[in-house]
């Protein structure tokens, strides 16, 4: 990612400065959700794994009978390992394993594949501070056992894969940054990993590519003007061309976003006027849009709802007694609920870094925090474990006036270099705690 330090990281830094915050203390929450009640409908699971080796779990799927895939990261900071916990529906794992490679490793997208496979992409070789490394692309089976591994790279630019998604013909889309720099990389590959096209977007970061009936994409990016950082809509075909590319002049960024069954696609954001959400038509039309909160809370996912409508989270709301909310909207935008939640994790900065609705209908969403981690279901309502009380969000709708003009991008093709990467899966050494302390 480019080179700022997040004001989150920051804080944390602070923290372990001053030596931490007593464990379970929150900002005005008073201590985390007390709770671990496998086998109820909802549920909190807590990993506490020490500050040695740090677990983070980056990103999730659903699984048949309600439970779930997740990938991440666990071991030291200076030499992590790619990691994947499979849970099962009452929030126990049933199959883990970390992936030694022979530097650093970090996985942070994964997706099913038509075998009843995955695919899963990320980074690895990269140092002990984060910087440079190869883009880490992974076949596993489905015990999670590596049928192949490749890395690509393009000279000296470090690559970094944040997105991956399956295509009709058996290949692979994958999306990311060069590492440190402020330009996107779009790849196709076929069903082993060989390079079909790759463009690369100077000036541009790619947040979220939502797959498109056509066998194209919609891109969500924040693309460099003529004196700032503004978003961006790009639609590329099947060969990565555009076919068409609308920006805004408002200051907001678009996260995430999804396709509808009637061509349409849901946006989620942070403008100004806070949490922001909208509905695009195909052709990159706003047919309407709406925000929720204040400027002080950053939307991280948001996902399809029953009935045409959308869930969203925000982590990190700075709200005095809550740090997590979770949301709802109808299919024309008006706000369902809204509830908030103390950490779940042991402290304060948490990150709801994920979230997704199970195959049963409930939520679940992957939260992380320095040296522990956890996993929420929620149900259809947006409440948990009953011993985890949600505060009243009072969101206020207003209506932003955000407006989308054409704009001209042009993507530059260029050629990667495909090695084959020796990765090795074992068990997880980390002790996993599935309890509050």
């Amino acid at each position: 990612m480019a080179p700022i330090i997040p004001l989150a990281s920051l804080l944390i830094g602070i923290q372990l400065f001053l030596g931490g915050l007593p464990r379970g203390v929150g900002p005005g929450s008073g201590s985390t959700c007390p709770v671990d009640s496998v086998g109820s409908a909802v549920w909190v699971k807590k990993f506490d794994l020490g500050y040695n080796p740090w677990p983070d779990l980056n990103y999730g799927i659903p699984l048949a009978g309600g439970g779930c895939l997740a990938v991440g990261d666990v071991g030291p900071l200076s030499g992590p390992d790619g990691w994947i916990l499979r849970f099962g529906a009452a929030g126990t794992i049933e199959k883990q394993g970390s992936y030694a490679i022979q530097k650093n490793g970090r996985l942070q997208a994964i997706a099913p594949t038509a075998d009843g496979g995955y695919i899963a992409a990320g980074r690895m070789n990269f140092d002990e501070y984060g910087k440079g490394g190869d883009g880490w692309l992974m076949k596993l089976d489905k015990d999670l056992i590596p049928k192949w591994n490749k890395t690509y790279a393009r000279g000296e630019r470090h690559i970094n894969f944040e997105q991956v998604a399956c295509l009709p013909d058996g290949g692979f889309l994958l999306a990311g940054l060069y590492s440190g720099a402020y330009d996107s990389l779009i790849a196709k590959t076929n069903s082993t990993g060989g390079v079909v096209w790759a463009h690369e977007f100077a000036g541009a970061i790619f947040y979220a590519m939502i797959p498109t009936p056509d066998k194209g994409l919609l891109a969500l990016v924040t693309v460099f003007g003529e004196s700032d950082w503004l978003p961006a809509l790009i639609k590329l075909d099947s060969m990565g061309k555009v076919k068409w590319a609308k920006q805004s002049d408002e200051h907001c960024t678009f996260w995430s976003g999804f396709a509808t069954s009637s061509g349409d696609f849901i946006i989620g954001g942070t403008s100004a006027s806070g949490n922001m959400v909208m509905k695009v038509s195909g052709g990159g039309a706003i047919k309407w849009q709406s925000a929720f909160g204040s400027t002080f809370s950053r939307m991280s996912k948001i996902f399809p709802a029953p009935g045409g409508g959308a869930y969203f989270v925000t982590p990190n709301s700075w709200n005095p007694t809550t740090q997590v909310v979770i949301a709802k909207v109808t299919g024309t935008g008006a706000l369902s609920f809204a509830r908030g939640y103390a950490p779940f994790t042991q402290g304060f900065q948490e990150s709801a870094d994920h979230a997704f609705q199970a195959t049963d209908g409930s939520i679940l969403m992957l939260c992380n925090h320095v040296a522990d981690t956890a996993i929420v279901r929620f149900d259809a309502n947006g409440r948990t474990d009953p011993k985890c009380t949600p505060f009243p969000i009072k969101y206020k709708r207003t209506n932003p006036k955000l407006a989308l003009e054409n704009i001209n991008i042009t993507p530059k093709k260029v050629k990667l270099t495909v090695k084959t990467a020796k990765v090795t899966r074992q068990a997880t050494t980390a002790r996993l705690e599935a309890a509050c302390k």
